[in-house]
Parts: C-alpha cells; sequence; structure tokens
C-alpha cells in the first residue's frame, strides 16, 4: 500500500468510517472518538480519565461493533484478584459448584477491546495482571500461552472516586499510547441526549450500528501504516529534541512559574525522568496514524503537534515531592510539556 495506488486512500477511508459509525452513538465528544480510533489503528492502548455517565462503556462497544470484534468489561473493585480476570464459580446444569472460564480466556483470539471500568479501584497485584497482557499482547500461564492479537485495553479512571484507589505507578502509565480527558459533550449533543429515549439503552444503540470491516482487515491497515507512512530526518530531529527537553529541561530554557530548579522534577536520582526512548518511538508511531488519517503518507508537525499532550504527559514523571501551588505531578507534567511544545521550533519543511 502506498499513496496513490487506491488502496491508500481506500485504507484511509474504512479507517474514518470506522470513526463516522461510532460518532452515530457517541456525540459532542468527536475528539475523544478520533483519538480512540488512533490508537485503535495503532495497535495501542488508552487510559481514559472523567466523570461518570460520559459514555466510555458505550465507546468501547462501538469500537468493537464497528470492527467486528468483540467487547468485554471488568468493573474495578478492592476485592477483584487476579485469578477472577479468568476464571468464576457458577452452577452447572447439575446444581453443582464449578469452575469455568471468563470470557478473556474463551473469546481471547476475538477480543477487540477489553474495557478495565475504574481501574484505579484494582489492588496494585490485581492491576499489575493487566499491565503484562498490555506489553506483550498475550497472558502467559503456568501451563499455556493464551494469544490474544487484536485485544486494545480502554482502561478508565473516575474523577469523582476518592475512597479505594490505588494510582497506577508512574512508569506503568507508559503502557498506554495515550492518557485522555473524557468531558461533557457539546450543548448540541447533550440536549439530544436528554431528549432521545433511545439514549436510555446502551445496547438498543449499538445493535443500530453497522460493521465497517472485519478484525482481519483491520489489522492488515494496521500493519501497512507505519511502513508507508514516512518520517522525514527533519522531523526525527525535532522529536528527539522535545523528548530531550522533557529530560534536560534546563538545558532548553524551559522554565515554569514558580519552580526554581526545573531540572530536579525530573531527576532521575528524585524519582522523577523525561520520556523514555519507547515513548519518542510511541510519539512517531501515533503521528504516522494521524497523517495516515488525513490522507498523507508523510507526517507533518501538525500530526505530531496533535497526538502530544495525549500521547507524552503521562510519560513525564515528576519527581513525588512536587506540588506547587496546588498543582500535582500530572499537572505539573502537563504544564511543563505545554511550555516545551510552545518553545523548540517544530520544522517549517517535514519533508
Amino acid at each position: 500500500m502506498k499513496k496513490g495506488d487506491g488502496m491508500f486512500s481506500d485504507d484511509c477511508e474504512k479507517m474514518i468510517a470506522v470513526e463516522r459509525e461510532i460518532k452515530k452513538v457517541i456525540l459532542g465528544i468527536d475528539d475523544v472518538v478520533e483519538m480512540v480510533n488512533m490508537a485503535l489503528f495503532a495497535r495501542a492502548h488508552t487510559l481514559l480519565d472523567g466523570l461518570p455517565g460520559v459514555a466510555k462503556t458505550a465507546l468501547s462497544l462501538a469500537i468493537a461493533k464497528a470492527v467486528g470484534g468483540r467487547m468485554i468489561r471488568f468493573q474495578g473493585r478492592p476485592d477483584f484478584k487476579p485469578g477472577q480476570f479468568m476464571n468464576s464459580v457458577e452452577r452447572n446444569e447439575s446444581g453443582d459448584a464449578k469452575l469455568f472460564d471468563t470470557m478473556l480466556l474463551t473469546h481471547a483470539g476475538e477480543l477487540t477491546i477489553t474495557l478495565i471500568d475504574e481501574i484505579t479501584r484494582l489492588t496494585p497485584h490485581a492491576q499489575a495482571f493487566w499491565f503484562d497482557i498490555m506489553q506483550e499482547h498475550r497472558l502467559v500461564l503456568a501451563r499455556r500461552e493464551i494469544l490474544m492479537p487484536h485485544n486494545r485495553i480502554l482502561a478508565t479512571k473516575n474523577k469523582v472516586t476518592r475512597g479505594e484507589t490505588w494510582a497506577i505507578p508512574q512508569p506503568e502509565l507508559d503502557r498506554f499510547m495515550m492518557n485522555l480527558e473524557v468531558g461533557y459533550p457539546d450543548e448540541k449533543a447533550e440536549l439530544r441526549i436528554i431528549a432521545d429515549e433511545s439514549f436510555d439503552d446502551v445496547h438498543v444503540l449499538i445493535n443500530a450500528l453497522q460493521q465497517v470491516l472485519d478484525v482481519d482487515e483491520m489489522e492488515r491497515i494496521v500493519d501497512s501504516i507505519q511502513p508507508n507512512v514516512h518520517i522525514s530526518g527533519h522531523m526525527v530531529k525535532y522529536l528527539y529534541q522535545v523528548v530531550q527537553a522533557t529530560r534536560y529541561p534546563g538545558t532548553y530554557g524551559i522554565t515554569l512559574e514558580g519552580i526554581q530548579n526545573i531540572d530536579a522534577l525530573v531527576d532521575p536520582e528524585a524519582g522523577g525522568a523525561g520520556i523514555s526512548p519507547r515513548g519518542a518511538a510511541k510519539w512517531r508511531r501515533i503521528a504516522k496514524v494521524a497523517a495516515f488519517r488525513r490522507g498523507s503518507d508523510h507526517v507533518s508537525p501538525d500530526d505530531a503537534l496533535r497526538v502530544a499532550p495525549a500521547v507524552l504527559a503521562h510519560r513525564i514523571f515528576i519527581d513525588e515531592k512536587a506540588r506547587i501551588q496546588g498543582r500535582n505531578r500530572g499537572r505539573i507534567a502537563k504544564d511543563l510539556l505545554e511550555v516545551i511544545l510552545a518553545k523548540i521550533d517544530a520544522p517549517a519543511d517535514a519533508s
């Protein structure tokens, strides 16, 4: 597949068609839909940070329906043990208690989306179960290996929940391609949701959607994007400079209000760190998908900048002692990245 051979534009249209189908039921948060769809075509995982009732479950179901896959959901609970993700005790036909495999094992090869709702209500041990799967797209047991080649994890954090929560360790946040804020829909969309009773039943909404492509076709497109969308040496240098500035902000003249020693924020000796080489590669990967989405076979500065906040901010690890003017570590990381992106000049010619 290359631009100009017909297949490039056809595949781009299929990606956009998936997005359009999802937007039929997920209203008023178009940017979130577009970003999650890009993560889907990057074969990546997404962390959604938002309030209750903003259609995170419906989004997961809609993605699976549009690509002909399967979606399963686990609700985060502090009493959940890793084994319960794989097995459950139920009564068989004779009424006896029996151990059954969950859908995670029985449908592993078909899974497109696994929704982990309120992941921060899972204990660190239960969270770690998913981090291993996210890294390898497989589950390794004592006597067998369960492949999950199509599975993308959508994990949610609930801003309202305060009790019984375990924060995701900063290094494990790197498992997620994107960390997206999910806010309220726009006025027009919310008025429609309030007025239209069809939005009362998510399954009725999802059943009305059409399958746009199948999972194998989706994966074929995923595999074709990276080798056929190009990034110039100028753009690679720009990505590198941004990443370097997150590690050594003082060297690049970066300043933040209220912070005297800015390099101390990301000092590994104090538990901080800038963006890793893996994080930089993830940025390149999703920037290529952004370019493909707009029908281009070359990454532009706009492609890289569009995805940068969602892809990079959660990969900047701020010294845990940093609390400046009411800003937590996540807020400081976002502020630091914003200043860096404004300071480092993107190439005028990305070819």
